[in-house]
């Protein structure tokens, strides 16, 4: 997908990073300051977190603060599946405090530089999505 980013190697996130620091191409835009993370375990927690975040210092610089929106979507029915059902409430409570909204048993069908198209046809506006191939090989020079 063109207009996913992929963070699983340090030049895949420098990339990233340049395309969250270049101001957004049509500044009204709905979803100028909204990004989607595809997945939802550890990894995928913690780019959410950040995101909000980075794009909350992004926005700030124009006055626009209050537009950031942070998406998690993943397959699985709960936030952090492989982290089990010990540690959900404390997850759960973080997420809900950072105001990021969840999309739980969904995957992302469609990205344009606009938008994002989930599974089971909703669509969000969205200027950034990423995704990541979470802990361990990701390609065949990896293994």
């Amino acid at each position: 997908m063109q207009y996913v980013f992929d963070i699983d190697t340090l030049p895949a996130a420098a990339a990233f990073d340049h395309h969250l620091r270049r101001p957004p191409q049509r500044m009204s835009s709905a979803g100028r300051y909204t990004a989607v993370a595809v997945g939802a375990g550890f990894t995928g927690l913690e780019i959410s977190t950040a995101l909000g975040e980075r794009l909350r210092t992004i926005a700030d610089t124009h006055d626009a603060g209050g537009e950031v929106r942070v998406t998690l979507v993943d397959r699985a029915d709960v936030i952090g599946p492989e982290l089990g059902e010990g540690p959900r409430p404390n997850i759960d409570e973080a997420v809900d405090e950072l105001k990021i909204e969840r999309r739980p048993g969904k995957t992302v069908t469609s990205v344009t530089a606009d938008e994002v198209t989930f599974s089971d046809g909703e669509v969000i506006p969205a200027g950034r999505c990423a995704r990541h191939g979470g802990l361990g090989p990701h390609g065949p020079d990896d293994r």
